[in-house]
């Protein structure tokens, strides 16, 4: 279902094809980082890292059947950052 008059959404679109692949690169970028800060918000901070990144996978992935396959939660779980050499 959608509120936005036909006309609205044909302008809109075509405001945003309007601008260079870069610039719409950009505002996907942008879109994914806003999205993740609010998901990342919404986990409770005082739950270990690996479970938080569990929680965020879970959210991201929601509607996938990995979003509860234990074997893909341990590997998040598990998970560590390479080491950045010479830091």
């Amino acid at each position: 279902m959608t509120d936005t008059p036909p006309e609205i959404e044909q302008m809109v679109r075509r405001r945003i094809m309007e601008r260079s692949s870069e610039e719409r690169f950009m505002m996907g970028v942008s879109m994914f980082e806003a999205a993740r800060e609010m998901i990342l918000a919404s986990i409770p901070s005082d739950l270990p890292e690996a479970e938080r990144r569990v929680r965020f996978f879970q959210r991201v992935y929601a509607d996938s059947p990995l979003a509860n396959d234990e074997k893909v939660l341990s590997a998040i779980r598990n998970y560590r950052k390479p080491e950045t050499p010479g830091v």
